[in-house]
């Protein structure tokens, strides 16, 4: 009788009725003595829901797959992660992600995930980590990369350490001269070091502002 409803929840996924199969599976699970067998279907069940937007019920079984078994749990908590951002539940993501390396989330995420989970560092206080996402991505040539060093700048400014402001301004400015945030970090830039040239050099520096 069990291989029967197993044979079902792979004839419906197969035929691609992830709605049924899920149903299906989820009988298997709730029905199976063998705790693999669990597992496996467990992990099905909260794959094909993410795989047809139905967010929340993968979260939720994501969430009892990692309270319920060992296998594969980073993985799963950087998938969980991701949907956690996806659904803007910014404290269960940063609870998630905290304890693992950025390194190794660098390779896991999307660059736009990366720089809202970088947000969600700065605005946890949790410079260090957000510096190292920004740095990260401000290295890439990615739509993300101006705006990650407009925020390590936002962070060094904050911080007070004005050698390392400037350096992030100056990358700001290289990387995307002619954007709203490349042209905010000239003015920023003429600010810090107003000192540092005549009026007239600076109104030459900030002719592109002039112009938009």
């Amino acid at each position: 009788l069990m291989q029967a409803k197993m044979l079902t929840a792979e004839a419906r996924e197969k035929g691609g009725d992830l709605p049924g199969a899920i149903r299906a599976y989820r009988v298997v699970y709730d029905e199976v003595p063998d705790a693999e067998t669990k597992r496996q279907m467990l992990l099905k069940i909260a794959e094909m829901n993410r795989e047809i937007g139905q967010y929340d019920d993968a979260i939720s079984a994501y969430e009892e797959y990692l309270e319920k078994f060992r296998t594969d749990q980073d993985q799963v908590k950087t998938i969980l992660g991701s949907l956690y951002l996806e659904r803007v539940r910014q404290d269960d993501a940063y609870e998630m992600f905290s304890p693992i390396p950025i390194a190794t989330l660098t390779e896991s995420l999307t660059d736009p995930e990366l720089l809202t989970l970088g947000k969600i560092f700065q605005a946890k206080g949790d410079d260090d980590k957000a510096l190292e996402i920004f740095e990260h991505l401000g290295d890439k040539d990615v739509f993300e990369s101006t705006e990650a060093l407009a925020l390590m700048a936002d962070i060094y400014q904050a911080q007070g350490n004005e050698e390392k402001y400037s350096e992030a301004l100056e990358r700001v400015m290289g990387q995307s001269p002619d954007s709203e945030q490349g042209l905010v970090a000239m003015i920023e830039y003429a600010e810090l070091h107003y000192d540092t040239q005549t009026a007239a050099e600076w109104r030459n520096f900030l002719d592109p502002v002039y112009q938009v």
